[in-house]
């Protein structure tokens, strides 16, 4: 009606009144709040260095039981580890630990423990049961497995040293085992021992850097040749088409990589929401190959817990540290850890676990404390994280607020 008459005056002033209807829309998403990240510099001080001398007779200080906890239970691993690595620990001023900052970044020398194995897949394996049978009652039963040992570590790599081990458990429908592998003084023979019995004092001289570890796991079928304590009968083994079980002579040896680790505050512990990041490319072997005696633990020591005795049963039969493999944290089936075709993914669980183990060894067997006599040289260079908030103007908001504010004002002047 007001352009109708003519008055522009009227017009251009409702104009603007309209708009400023708008102002309180558009302000309200100018500004918001946003957490910022600050780091700033700091030096951390390194209490320890990790070595690889472990005293046996000392026992290895819970690590098994430790382990057995973090596999059955889904507890975190314990300071200053993570999965298969272990860190140097670390210390920091009491004024930081105060403050408000959230977490340390910083890059630690990380060990862990590897398998290199030689292989002896099902084709090459295999096996009988033998009862032991008085006044026509069968008292036991053992599995015999037959295998060999590619012998690259002191003779030809085609030399083959033929082994046989047994095990109480019938590896049906899988079952696995670990034992103490040693070559024997010529190089020309190979022992496994039971760690129940008797260990070997080392490997010398060149004999030092031969497999010391060996893992038998797979499956047999429900029945096979059974032979008596007393028969007559020549045992008849399993062929190779019947038995899926694979043989791992394991060299143990020891990697050290720079890791970046983040520790939160006050506890510095590792941040799992996100892990450390090892440097593959910084990886360099600590020593050659190293002769830890794990037997005894990584079979005896990984009770299983559940209380489910069906469960227990079942799992019970693949041997304890194989049933951590199958049915512990991030476990992998057994059907997908039998046969040629999942030899490396065998191989690869196998190191895993065992690396997970030696990691709580080194943690609490292995640590050398530093002398505070030389603190400085210790210090190690770090950031120290924190976040704040502060108040983030939006440009589109801002931009269209102008505008609006621009044509008011225009609106006005005509008016």
């Amino acid at each position: 009606m007001a352009a109708k008459k003519r008055h522009y005056a009227t017009v251009a002033s409702s104009i603007a009144v309209i708009m400023a209807a708008y102002l309180t829309i558009i302000v309200s998403a100018l500004y918001s709040v946003a957490p910022v990240i600050s780091r700033d510099g700091l030096k951390v001080t390194r209490l320890d260095d990790l070595n690889t001398t472990w005293p046996f007779a000392a026992g290895d200080s819970s690590a098994a039981h430790v382990l057995q906890f973090v596999t059955w239970s889904n507890l975190t691993e314990p300071q200053w580890t993570y999965g298969d690595v272990v860190f140097a620990s670390i210390s920091v001023s009491a004024d930081v630990v105060s403050t408000r900052r959230e977490k340390i970044e910083l890059e630690l020398p990380a060990r862990r423990a590897v398998l290199e194995c030689l292989v002896t897949g099902p084709e090459g394996n295999s096996a009988r049961k033998k009862s032991e049978t008085y006044d026509n009652v069968t008292y036991s039963e053992t599995t015999w497995i037959y295998t060999s040992v590619p012998n690259e570590c002191v003779q030809e790599p085609s030399n083959l040293l033929p082994l046989s081990t047994f095990d109480f458990r019938p590896f049906t429908p899988y079952g696995g085992s670990v034992k103490q592998l040693l070559f024997g003084a010529n190089g020309t023979s190979s022992l496994i021992m039971n760690p129940n019995t008797k260990y070997p004092s080392s490997n010398d001289g060149r004999l030092d850097s031969c497999p010391s570890l060996s893992f038998l796991f797979g499956s047999l079928p429900s029945t096979y040749t059974l032979v008596g304590a007393n028969s007559t009968m020549v045992p008849q083994n399993s062929t190779a088409a019947e038995t899926q079980i694979t043989h791992l002579a394991c060299m143990q040896k020891v990697q050290e990589l720079d890791t970046a680790v983040i520790l939160l505050l006050p506890d510095l512990i590792v941040d799992r929401t996100r892990p450390p990041r090892p440097d593959e490319q910084s990886m360099r072997y600590i020593g050659n190959v190293h002769q830890f005696r794990v037997t005894y633990y990584l079979q005896n020591m990984f009770g299983i817990l559940s209380s489910n005795s069906t469960f227990k049963a079942e799992a019970w039969d693949l041997g304890q540290f194989f049933a951590a493999i199958v049915h512990g944290k991030d476990g992998t089936p057994a059907e997908e850890l039998v046969g040629e075709e999942n030899i490396p993914r065998l191989t690869d669980a196998v190191s895993k676990m065992y690396g997970r183990y030696i990691a709580q060894v080194m943690s609490r067997k292995m640590r050398t404390p530093r002398p505070s006599a030389a603190e400085a040289s210790h210090t190690t260079p770090a950031s120290l994280v924190g976040r704040k908030d502060r108040l983030v103007q939006h440009p589109a908001p801002k931009l269209v607020l102008q505008i609006l504010l621009g044509l008011m004002m225009l609106c006005r002047i005509l008016s």
